[in-house]
Parts: C-alpha cells; sequence; structure tokens
C-alpha cells in the first residue's frame, strides 16, 4: 500500500492545509465572539457579517481561482497571506462595527487566494 507521505510535496500541503484550517477556524470564532461580546452587536449586524464571511467565496471564488491559474501562484499566495496579515491587523484595531465589518469583508476576499494558489504550486 502506498503512504501519501512518501509522494513528493503531501507533506508540505498535508501541513499547510492543517495550518490554514485552523486559522480560518480561529477567524471564524473570534470574529463573531468580538462581534458578540465587544460590540454587542445585535442579531441583524451577526446575520451582515456572516454572509460578509461567506459570500465573497461564492461570488469572487471562481474569479480569484482563475487568476492563481492565469499567473504566478506563488504571487497569489504571497499577496493573499499579507492581504489576510493586513486584515487581521484591521480587525485588532476596528474600534467601531462598521469598520470591523469591512474587515471581515476583507478578509474573507484575502482568504480567497490561499487555497487555489497552494494546490497549483503543490502540483507543479
Amino acid at each position: 500500500m502506498l503512504s501519501l507521505f512518501k509522494i513528493a510535496g503531501y507533506l508540505s500541503l498535508f501541513a499547510s492545509r492543517i495550518f490554514n484550517s485552523i486559522a480560518v477556524w480561529i477567524d471564524f470564532t473570534l470574529i463573531f465572539t468580538v462581534m458578540s461580546f465587544h460590540f454587542n452587536a445585535s442579531a441583524y449586524l451577526l446575520g451582515i457579517a456572516a454572509a460578509l464571511y461567506g459570500f465573497p467565496g461564492l461570488l469572487l471564488g471562481p474569479f480569484i481561482g482563475q487568476m492563481a491559474d492565469r499567473h504566478s501562484p506563488a504571487v497569489i499566495l504571497l499577496t493573499s497571506a499579507y492581504g489576510r496579515f493586513i486584515a487581521s491587523i484591521w480587525l485588532a484595531v476596528s474600534t467601531h462595527h462598521e469598520l470591523f465589518l469591512l474587515g471581515v469583508f476583507l478578509k474573507m476576499i484575502s482568504n480567497l487566494g490561499m487555497i487555489p494558489a497552494e494546490q497549483i504550486l503543490i502540483r507543479e
């Protein structure tokens, strides 16, 4: 039986997927915890945050995936990582819930480039 960990590049893909998944779950938990307890958000604002968390992937995911196919996946990966970092800082220092919601939207857009670029780089 072939061990997956003997395939070249699989360990890197496996580790990066684990760390990326953990980061997304931490984002999800912290975003809604901060909205609920720091900003005392209403159900309406929590619904907007949930929409901003999910809709960028539905609407922009295919286009960002195409960008990773057509352009350098390494550049897309680095840009996405940089965007995630900037959006995390934005979320950490936001003082109003409107700015925080904008940060959620930016965070989710920056999350979209990681997976397609990662998969292309591992495949190559």
